[in-house]
């Protein structure tokens, strides 16, 4: 156990470990079930929290999740083939708190792009539902050139955030494509200040990028939208 232990902390060390935060949640999973089997502690006194008047618990993405449980729902999310649907839906149904879970959310975000559409929607509903603590995670590694996923992601992050990440939704409008491109531009309609760029949009844009932008600017009822709709 030990050696597996120091194999992790090898990985999480190397510059080829592409998610350090991940192998680390693994790794302390396996500490915390070392600990469990073999170690007692024991103090005096009142338990107190840590983290004291904090807000943030940031360790209340990780949740102790028995092997029994997330080894077959991490199966089913990273499969291929029919019964996955019915895996998760009864762990979630049965074991909500295991999708609080960071391991268990990132799973959610790359299964935004799931070949199975229903799994794409369920997956985007029970993230949408978490509020805006799973923005950060919806915008890492984010590709404005990327498919589904990206299209999902554009659509979570605007019903949690809407123009409170308007910067985002600006920023990655220049490398962005086809159907990424146009929820990004339907996710500008929240910002009055998005006005000219949507007018901008609304000469180069062609297809549906452009209707996008001409129903993004129906969201702002000012006198530059007014003239253009007028004349239109």
């Amino acid at each position: 156990v030990f050696a597996k232990i120091d194999q992790m902390l090898k990985k999480m060390l190397s510059p080829d470990c592409a998610d350090r935060a991940l192998v680390l949640l693994d790794i302390l999973a396996l500490l915390d079930a070392v600990l469990v089997t073999q170690g007692i502690n024991q103090a005096p006194g009142e338990l107190e929290r840590i983290l004291g008047d904090v807000e943030e618990d940031f360790f209340g993405h990780y949740k102790n999740i028995p092997a029994s449980v997330l080894r077959p729902l991490k199966q089913a999310m990273t499969g291929t083939g029919g019964g996955r649907y019915n895996i998760i839906e009864e762990t979630h149904r049965n074991y909500p708190e295991v999708f609080d879970d960071y391991r268990v959310q990132k799973l959610m975000i790359k299964g935004l792009g799931d070949s199975y559409s229903e799994l794409a929607s369920l997956y985007a509903d029970w993230l949408s539902e978490k509020g805006e603590k799973v923005l950060p995670l919806l915008k890492e590694e984010f590709d404005p050139a990327g498919k589904r996923e990206m299209v999902h992601r554009v659509h979570i992050i605007a019903k949690l955030a809407g123009e409170k990440e308007n910067e985002f939704y600006v920023s990655q409008l220049p490398e962005s494509k086809k159907e990424v491109r146009e929820a990004l531009i339907e996710a500008l309609r929240f910002s009055p200040s998005n006005a000219p760029l949507l007018q901008q949009l609304i000469k180069t844009e062609k297809g549906r990028t452009k209707a996008a932008a001409q129903w993004a600017s129906g969201y702002m009822d000012i006198e530059e939208n007014r003239t253009y709709w007028q004349k239109t």
